[in-house]
Formats: structure tokens, sequence, C-alpha cells
């Protein structure tokens, strides 16, 4: 087991195996560090990283050219359908954690939600977080 603190002190134990679909959580767990800090990811995020780690727990490690934009199953798609603060969040602490399929679900997610006429109020947020953006539009 691994032990991981968020950026808002919530503590985790966190099963090897899950920690290799991370390589920012492989690369600490390799240092055999006591505690991994994830300074820029907090304890709600980070269930939700867990929950969609545990779902792929037998999935292949990908690498980022191993990833395709029609790899998603159903689950996939009802995970990422959450609300924009949310999605943002996930999309900020999958590239941090650098979990290179779900920087690509979260970001076709989120393009989705941008080619949506309706989506001013997103558009409005997105302004003053254009660098998550960016990185997470590169996938596509």
């Amino acid at each position: 087991m691994v032990n991981v603190q968020t950026s808002d002190g919530k503590a985790f134990n966190v099963d090897e195996a899950l920690a290799k679909h991370s390589p920012f959580l492989e690369y600490h767990v390799e240092r055999n560090e006591d505690v991994i800090r994830l300074v820029k990811v907090n304890g709600g995020t980070f269930s939700k990283i867990l929950e969609y780690l545990n779902h792929h727990k037998q999935d292949p490690i990908f690498e980022h050219s191993d990833v395709s934009k029609e790899d998603f199953s159903e689950w996939d798609k009802e995970f990422v359908n959450v609300d924009q603060e949310t999605l943002l969040e996930l999309l900020e602490a999958a590239q941090y954690l650098d979990i290179f399929p779900l920087i690509a679900l979260a970001g076709k997610s989120l393009t989705s939600i941008l080619n949506n006429p309706d989506s001013h109020e997103l558009h409005s947020s997105i302004e003053n977080d254009a660098t998550i953006i960016s990185q997470g539009l590169t996938f596509f």
C-alpha cells in the first residue's frame, strides 16, 4: 500500500497496482517515499481518480501514444458526465498524475461541452484557466 496525502490533508492508502497507472505516483513509489503528497489535487477529486483507476485496474498501462479517442466505454462516458467544475478538476488532476487515458477522456468530454453553443458559463470559466484547457486539448 502507498500512503497518499492530498492538498487538503486527506490521507489515502492506495494499492501499488493502482499507483502504476499513474507515472507520477509510480515514480514516488519507486523512490520509496513514506507519503506521496499531492499538492495540486484535493481529496474529493483524488477519490474520483481512485474510482476511475479501480474500474480500470485490469487494463494495460497506457502511454500517451496508446490512447485513442474511440477507446471509451459507456462507463467512461458516464464517469465524466459531471458538472463542469468537477470535469475541470478531473482534467487538471489527471494531467498532474499523468493518467493519459483519463486526460484523453476528460479532454474529449470538455471538447464536446465547448462545442455546445449553450456552454457560455464554461467558456467564461475557461478564460480564467487557459493552461488546463490548452494542455488537455493537445490530445485531439
